[in-house]
């Protein structure tokens, strides 16, 4: 009894949580299981990603699947892995920003693009909505303002990446 070799034995049914073995009882309510949503990183300074990589893997419902400085890097994992978020820093330039959404969009399109910058006026807010990002943020918001938006994002209405404004934020036009 126990242990067989190579194989362990089920756990006593008294031992299991209800919805394990069976399913559960007529007039029981399971609760889901919480999931995590998987992130990847991208910014091209290091001290962001140091700052950044730790602070988001103390929230609870956030998994850091990658963080990376390389632009190459991050289209590899987010095609790969397929993250629920991907946060991302392009850079100052706004038209190569928006191509760079657009290439991440296009090897991961379950994924919620957030553009972190330092800034954004309406016309680069728009060129990135336009290139498929979901949310475009300010990282003068704050380590704990980036996880109070993300944990908003995750809890959206579901509605389509067409169909959903980047969010105005603190310089980001609103």
């Amino acid at each position: 009894m126990g242990l067989q070799t190579g194989r362990l034995a089920p756990p006593h049914r008294a031992e299991v949580p209800s919805g394990i073995y069976g399913g559960a009882g007529y007039g029981e309510r399971v609760k889901p299981v919480p999931t995590k949503t998987s992130v990847l990183l991208f910014d091209s300074h290091e001290e962001v990603l140091s700052a950044l990589a730790p602070r988001l893997k103390m929230v609870a419902d956030l998994d850091v699947v990658g963080e990376t400085g390389s632009l190459s890097r991050a289209l590899d994992i987010a095609a790969r892995v397929k993250p629920g978020l991907i946060i991302a820093d392009f850079g100052p330039s706004g038209a190569y920003a928006a191509a760079m959404c657009a290439r991440i969009s296009q090897v991961s399109p379950e994924s919620k693009l957030v553009v972190y910058t330092p800034f954004a006026d309406e016309a680069m807010r728009q060129m990135y909505a336009d290139a498929g990002a979901t949310a475009c943020l300010l990282k003068d918001i704050g380590s704990k303002g980036l996880v109070r938006e993300l944990q908003h994002l995750i809890s959206g209405d579901g509605a389509s990446r067409a169909s959903r404004p980047v969010r105005r934020g603190p310089g980001c036009g609103g």
